[in-house]
């Protein structure tokens, strides 16, 4: 009996998409996986770069990443970003993310924009840094509508100073909103220049 044939089978993720044993991200669901389509800055943010539309196994990745805990789905996730980024021809200099919340951070062990962002930083070879903090007494935007969601986050992070052009990582955009209150801390703290660059594009409700 080969045991440690065994093993090793037993041993392999299972494909996001379509389960077969085959790593986290088989290469027919990879292939299967849809660029997003462009979507429009809201200001003060400069430019929205969007990687893939939040379906199939893209979605798969991001809710493992994000609600599972599972930081093995995030360089798939990564390496679209980065492709994303270099075809865009990006100014910035330093990469940042939106900051998870404390309490789904600690139940997940890691803040998933942060794995995101250095995997981004790694990958451009620019450096990765803390900016962002947020503020509290901001809902969850779940449950929220598109209008909620603007009025809800507002002001609802604050930013270190940077004087530089400022990459955002977040794994999901609907609204628009977080990224919006993120660019305006940024550059109110006197940031270059915000761009955003996200995993995956969702449709608001």
């Amino acid at each position: 009996m080969r045991v440690l044939g065994v093993q090793a089978v037993v041993g392999v993720a299972r494909c996001v998409g379509c389960g077969r044993r085959e790593g986290v991200l088989c290469g027919s669901c990879s292939d299967e996986m849809r660029s997003a389509d462009p979507r429009e800055a809201p200001r003060p943010l400069d430019r929205l770069l969007c990687a893939l539309d939040y379906s199939g196994a893209a979605r798969s990745l991001v809710l493992d990443l994000k609600l599972r805990g599972r930081s093995g789905a995030a360089p798939p996730l990564v390496d679209r970003m980065a492709d994303e980024l270099a075809r865009s021809g990006s100014r910035a200099r330093v990469v940042t993310w939106v900051p998870g919340r404390r309490r789904e951070t600690r139940r997940r062990g890691f803040d998933h924009a942060a794995v995101l962002a250095h995997g981004v930083a790694r990958r451009t070879g620019l450096p990765a840094r803390p900016l962002l903090d947020r503020v509290g007494g901001v809902f969850d935007q779940t449950s929220l509508s598109a209008a909620d969601r603007w009025l809800n986050l507002e002001a609802a992070f604050t930013a270190g100073r940077c004087r530089e052009p400022v990459l955002v990582v977040d794994d999901l955009v609907t609204t628009g909103a977080t990224l919006r209150s993120c660019a305006r801390a940024l550059a109110e703290a006197g940031s270059l220049g915000v761009e955003a660059l996200v995993a995956c594009s969702a449709q608001a409700r």
